[in-house]
């Protein structure tokens, strides 16, 4: 598979994705990706893109207050 916007090779990889959401800012670390070796470009596949959803919903209903919250993505079982 080439990168949509560069024709680079892409790799299996992980990212840490940002989550900015005004008030608080989330960091999910180690987000299985695809990756442009040459732009650096990434994609999720959906059922990730799901999961890190998940996470960022959970984040923000826990409500702590936290300006910026630091999580790892795991993988499901």
């Amino acid at each position: 598979m080439d990168c949509v916007l560069c024709k680079g090779e892409i790799k299996k990889g992980t990212i840490n994705y940002p989550v900015d959401l005004g008030e608080k800012f989330i960091l999910i670390k180690d987000v299985p990706a695809h990756n442009c070796s040459q732009c650096g470009a990434y994609y999720l596949d959906n059922d990730v893109f799901q999961k890190v959803e998940e996470i960022v919903d959970h984040v923000k209903s826990a409500g702590f207050g936290i300006e910026i919250e630091v999580v790892r993505y795991k993988q499901s079982a």
